[in-house]
C-alpha cells in the first residue's frame, strides 16, 4: 500500500462558512493568452457597472506587447498619447447640407496602479480632443478621471469604493443614442461615487453594492433672445442604485450568476416645460453565466427584465427585455471574435416620454499578422423604442481598423467608422457620416 496522501480535490467541498484556518481563497486567476496580449478597452472602465448609457462597453484589443509601467515606489504608472489627425464629411451630424472637417486630435490616458500583496488602489485619468479648423463649435473636449480601491478586510471579505468624473458629447454627435434627438450641441457631466461589499461562502459569492450618480446637462442658449435661457436644466437628474449580485462557481470553468438592481431618478427640475413631473422608480433583474473555457473562450453572458415606473400617472411604464455581455473567442492567440450587447431604460430629451429601452450589440473581429500588424472589422446595432412616443431610433456602424506595433512602445495606427441613424417616423434627425482617425500611440 502506498503511504501517498490521496490527492485533493480542485475545488473545496460545499458547506464551508468564513476563513477556515491557514486557508487561502485567490480571486479568479486571469485569463492569459501566449504571444499576443489583449489589452483593456480604451475608455476607462470600473468593476461596477457603469449606470448610463452613454458610456458603452468597447471591444478589447489584440497586442503583441504587454505594458510594463513604469515603478514609482509601490506603484506602477501606465501612460500612453494617442496623436493623430481625425478627418468627417459631417461635422454636425446633420441630413442636409453636410459640412467636411478635419482637425488634430490628441487622446492622452494615464493609470496608476498599486502593486501591493493585498488591497489594491488605483487611479486613472483620459482624454480626447479634437479641434477642427473650419468649425470649432463641434470641437471635441471629453475626459474621465476615476479613482477606485479595494480593502480585503479577510481573505473571504473584500470591500471596495469607486468615485469618477467625466464629461461626453450631447446631441447629433452623443455617444448615448437617446441624446441624438436634442438638437443643442451641449455636454454631459457625470459625477458618481460607488461602494461595495463582496462576501465569499465557498463556492458561493454575495456582493452587494450602492451608486450613487448626478447627471448634469450643460446649459444652452437661443440666440434670438437676449442673455442665457437655460434648456437643458430640466434634464439634470440624481440616480441611486442599490445591486445584488450572486455568483456560484459551478466549476473552475464557468460560474452562473443572478443580479439584481434597484434605482430610484430624481430630477433637479421636477416638473417640464409641458406640466409633466418627471422622476421614476425601477428594477432590473438579469442571470447569466461566467465563463473561463481552456483559455479560449472566456468573458460573460445574461438577460432578464428590467422596468421604469414613472412618478407622473399620464406617462407609461417602460419595460422589456434585457441583454448584456461581453464575450471573446480565441480559437488562436492570433484571432479574436468578440460579441459585446448593452441593455439599459434611458431618459431621454422629449418632452412626452419618460425613456426609452436602449439596446445595443457588437459585432467585432481582429487578426494579427506577422504578430505586429493588426487589422479589424467591426459592425454594431442600437436601437432605442419610446414609451409613449412613435419615436423609433437605429444606429447603424460600421467600422476597419488597422494597427502596426513597430515596438513596445510606438505604434501607428488607422481607424474608419461609417454611422448611419435613422429616426422614425420622424426623419429629420437622420444622418450618415464617414469619419477617419490617423496616428501614432506612444506608451509605455
Amino acid at each position: 500500500m502506498s503511504d501517498e496522501a490521496p490527492p485533493q480535490p480542485a475545488t473545496p467541498p460545499l458547506g464551508g462558512l468564513g476563513d477556515e484556518p491557514g486557508e487561502t481563497i485567490l480571486p479568479p486567476e486571469e485569463v492569459v493568452v501566449p504571444e499576443i496580449g489583449l489589452t483593456q478597452p480604451a475608455r476607462a472602465t470600473s468593476e461596477s457597472r457603469q449606470i448610463h448609457s452613454a458610456l458603452l462597453p468597447e471591444p478589447h484589443d489584440l497586442d503583441p506587447y504587454v505594458p510594463i509601467g513604469i515603478r514609482i515606489g509601490s506603484f506602477l504608472l501606465f501612460p500612453e498619447m494617442e496623436v493623430g489627425a481625425d478627418m468627417t464629411n459631417n461635422v454636425f451630424a446633420t441630413r442636409f447640407d453636410a459640412r467636411s472637417d478635419i482637425g488634430p486630435e490628441v487622446t492622452p490616458k494615464v493609470r496608476l496602479d498599486s502593486d501591493w500583496s493585498r488591497h489594491s488602489l488605483s487611479f486613472e485619468a483620459n482624454a480626447d480632443r479634437i479641434w477642427y479648423s473650419e468649425f470649432p463649435i463641434a470641437d471635441v473636449k471629453n475626459y474621465q478621471l476615476l479613482m477606485r480601491g479595494r480593502l480585503d478586510v479577510t481573505s473571504r471579505t473584500r470591500l471596495s469604493g469607486e468615485i469618477e468624473k467625466s464629461q461626453v458629447q450631447d446631441g447629433a454627435s452623443s455617444i448615448s443614442i437617446t441624446d441624438i434627438s436634442n438638437a443643442a450641441n451641449s455636454k454631459l457631466i457625470e459625477e458618481h461615487a460607488t461602494a461595495g461589499i463582496e462576501h465569499t461562502f465557498n463556492r458561493l459569492t454575495l456582493k452587494l453594492t450602492g451608486i450613487v450618480a448626478d447627471y448634469d446637462y450643460s446649459d444652452t442658449t437661443d440666440p434670438g433672445l437676449v442673455g442665457p435661457v437655460p434648456f437643458t436644466d430640466i434634464r439634470d437628474y440624481r440616480e441611486t442604485v442599490g445591486t445584488l449580485r450572486s455568483t456560484y462557481e459551478f466549476q473552475s470553468s464557468w460560474a452562473g450568476f443572478i443580479e439584481t438592481s434597484i434605482n430610484e431618478r430624481d430630477y433637479r427640475e421636477p416638473v417640464d416645460v409641458a406640466g409633466i413631473e418627471r422622476g421614476s422608480s425601477g428594477f432590473t433583474t438579469v442571470a447569466g453565466v461566467n465563463l473561463r473555457l481552456a483559455g479560449t473562450l472566456f468573458g460573460e453572458i445574461a438577460a432578464g427584465w428590467g422596468e421604469q415606473q414613472p412618478i407622473d400617472d399620464r406617462l407609461s411604464t417602460i419595460s422589456g427585455p434585457l441583454l448584456n455581455g461581453d464575450l471573446i473567442w480565441m480559437p488562436t492567440p492570433s484571432t479574436k471574435l468578440e460579441f459585446l450587447a448593452r441593455s439599459d431604460i434611458s431618459e431621454t430629451t422629449l418632452e412626452d416620454s419618460a425613456g426609452a429601452i436602449d439596446h445595443f450589440f457588437e459585432l467585432s473581429l481582429q487578426q494579427a499578422f506577422w504578430r505586429y500588424l493588426v487589422l479589424g472589422i467591426s459592425a454594431s446595432y442600437e436601437i432605442a423604442d419610446f414609451s409613449d412616443d412613435p419615436e423609433i431610433d437605429h444606429r447603424v456602424k460600421l467600422g476597419a481598423t488597422g494597427e502596426y506595433y513597430f515596438n513596445p512602445v510606438l505604434s501607428a495606427y488607422a481607424r474608419y467608422e461609417h454611422t448611419d441613424f435613422t429616426s422614425t417616423p420622424d426623419v429629420a434627425n437622420d444622418f450618415v457620416e464617414d469619419e477617419i482617425e490617423v496616428g501614432l500611440k506612444l506608451r509605455r
